[in-house]
Formats: C-alpha cells, sequence, structure tokens
C-alpha cells in the first residue's frame, strides 16, 4: 500500500462540536466509521487547496479558501504528511455527496467513540490542543 500527503478537516460548529462524514459499509478503507473529511494531496497542490478540493467534491459547502485555518502537520504512519485544517461553519445545513452522510459530535466524544477512526482521532487530539483555551478539556 503506498502512503502520501494528505489533509483532514474538521467542520466546526461553535467551538467544541464538529461534522463528521458517516463512511458508507462499502467503502474501500474504513467501512461504516466517522472520519473528517479530506483526502489526498494531489501533484501541485498546497495542504489549503487540497483542503478546499476535498470539501467541494465530497460536500455542497460555499466557502472562502482563506477560511480554512491550518492546525497540525504530523507524519503519518508508513510515510507521508498529514495537514490538519478547521472550518467554521454558521450551521450543519449542506448536502455531503460521499458516504452516508453527516453526523454531529462534540469533540471529547470523537476521542472516545469506538466508530471513530483512529486518524479522524489523531487529528481532532491537535485540534483539542489548539483550541484548548475554549473547549472544556477537563474530561482528559
Amino acid at each position: 500500500m503506498s502512503f502520501h500527503d494528505a489533509v483532514k478537516i474538521a467542520l466546526l460548529l461553535g467551538s467544541d462540536t464538529v461534522v463528521l462524514q458517516h463512511r458508507d459499509k462499502d467503502a474501500p478503507t474504513n467501512p461504516g466509521m466517522y472520519t473528517f473529511f479530506g483526502g489526498g494531496i494531489e501533484n501541485g497542490e498546497d495542504g489549503r487547496t487540497a483542503a478546499a478540493r476535498e470539501l467541494r467534491e465530497e460536500t455542497s459547502l460555499v466557502f472562502d479558501d482563506d477560511a480554512l485555518r491550518p492546525i497540525a502537520a504530523y507524519p503519518r504512519e508508513g510515510g507521508g504528511t498529514m495537514s490538519v485544517f478547521t472550518l467554521l461553519l454558521p450551521s450543519d445545513d449542506f448536502e455531503v455527496y460521499e458516504g452516508v452522510g453527516k453526523f454531529a459530535m462534540n469533540l471529547q466524544d470523537v476521542l472516545m467513540s469506538p466508530f471513530v477512526t483512529a486518524g479522524t482521532k489523531i487529528a481532532a487530539r491537535h485540534i483539542v490542543e489548539t483550541r484548548k483555551d475554549t473547549i472544556d478539556v477537563s474530561a482528559n
């Protein structure tokens, strides 16, 4: 299996709730699980450009690319880099074009849920760390 650079985008509703994609049961990776939106960085793209493209491919969201806030970049297991971005949403009123839909969840619950992918949990930890001034982290 080949690993490459990729992006994850956490869609924030307020300070501590995120909207996750629910992958369908036939997905090639992590079937039936909940994950942040995202995917691979294509040749010639930087992280923000890839994050914007992925969100436009996977959702009906309309946004300014500059609204994507970089949170972290870290090595992926097996190679490549994962870049994490957040996008603050006014509501969860948008369509999801991949998987079986969307699901809003508290960031603390993301870290604890057996139905959230390991990669999403790693990204969520970075988000919690960078937003600890606005998120109740007493449960950690």
